[in-house]
């Protein structure tokens, strides 16, 4: 009996610290081939990227750029969307360099704009990045995309960027706009980098439990030695969905095209794409709060399956918007940059694909007054 036992305990210790191996390497390879992939782009000949503003209102700013996605000899058309797409589309690698000193800001937000046509309009990239000052390395870039005719000289399926748009205080957050001379060149043209704090992959967001723009565990330090008090708005809130059908839509979500727009003030506000096989439904909605400048907002909870967004909008356009996607306890601490009225919004985010079922335990929701 006891020598089975030493037996299975040595093949346990075996089986341990082989998997340890594996893990060790293959984040040294990831972190390795990621690294060199960003340091092509930082290396790589670059140019400007001429651009026009449009104010959308007085708190918003477009970006329109006006020498992206010409028509180039060196661009090699490539398949874009699924396969019964059928559809090529002509790319190009942006990068921008970031002053975080000059704008002011904890948190660089913007909006990467696409029109889509079509029957199901599938092709809408649209999607908000967010950038830490915490995580921020240099530079970030990604590609953007343009439909074209394929062989049979049509356009089935039409998607291609627009502009980019975001919040007037972090437009002065850009020192540059550049593109990338010559795409090819690259090892990985599709390659997007959005300085992301570990330059290898992981499973979901495992370690990942604050989320925001500021620290979660030092904000609660200072707080009880300054003795702030924190209002709280809401608390013990469950949230349980299925992407399958959303109760707000009487017919399938997986229908072409997902028009599912109903109570859906948050998506609305992003300006982002109702991907089809989604829900992106509102869950919870606060009344309209004033709010100073610096107050901070406090989100505490459990997931324990699935992915939501928190969004925080204003009645002049502001908005911020942050998936919260790890497993277990997080934490959620955000500063507002100015005086405003606000709603918070907690939205569903879950697809037919990687997050099916929703079920998330919401503990506080709360508002720290200095």
């Amino acid at each position: 009996m006891r020598k089975s036992f030493i037996i299975n305990f040595l093949i346990l210790i075996v089986i341990t610290t082989v998997l340890f191996l594996i893990y060790y390497f293959s984040k040294n390879i990831q972190v390795s081939n990621i690294t060199e992939l960003i340091n092509e782009v930082k290396i790589i000949q670059k140019e400007k990227v001429i651009f026009k503003t449009n104010n959308l209102d007085k708190n918003r700013i477009e970006i329109i750029p006006e020498n992206l996605l010409l028509k180039n000899k060196n661009n090699k058309l490539r398949k874009v969307g699924q396969d019964y797409h059928g559809q090529f589309a002509s790319m190009e690698t942006v990068v921008l360099e970031l002053d975080f000193k000059k704008c002011q800001k904890e948190n660089f937000s913007f909006l990467i704009k696409y029109n889509a046509g079509g029957p199901e309009k599938s092709l809408n990239f649209s999607k908000i990045i967010n950038i830490n000052k915490r995580n921020y390395q240099d530079i970030i870039f990604f590609p953007i995309y343009h439909t074209t005719k394929n062989n049979n000289n049509e356009i089935k399926f039409e998607g291609f960027f627009n502009s980019f748009v975001m919040d007037q205080s972090s437009f002065s957050c850009i020192e540059k706009i550049l593109k990338v001379k010559n795409n090819e060149q690259l090892s990985l043209p599709s390659f997007a980098y959005y300085g992301d704090k570990d330059n290898y992959l992981s499973i979901s967001s495992i370690n990942k439990r604050e989320f925001g723009n500021i620290s979660f565990e030092n904000l609660v330090k200072s707080s009880l030695n300054d003795k702030r008090s924190i209002t709280l708005i809401e608390k013990n809130l469950k949230i349980l969905s299925h992407a399958k059908r959303s109760n707000d839509c009487k017919k399938n979500n997986c229908s072409y095209p997902n028009e599912c727009y109903i109570n859906a003030t948050a998506l609305l506000a992003s300006e982002e794409h109702q991907q089809i096989c989604s829900v992106n439904t509102d869950i919870f909605k606060t009344e309209s709060y004033f709010l100073e400048k610096n107050t901070i907002i406090i989100i505490e909870g459990k997931i324990i399956n699935g992915m939501f967004k928190v969004n925080i909008v204003d009645e002049n356009g502001f908005y911020f918007g942050e998936l919260i996607n790890t497993i277990g306890k997080f934490t959620f601490a955000y500063k507002l940059p100015k005086d405003g009225n606000y709603k918070i919004i907690l939205s569903n985010k879950n697809n037919l694909y990687h997050y099916i079922e929703n079920n998330i335990e919401i503990n506080k929701i709360g508002i720290l007054n200095f």
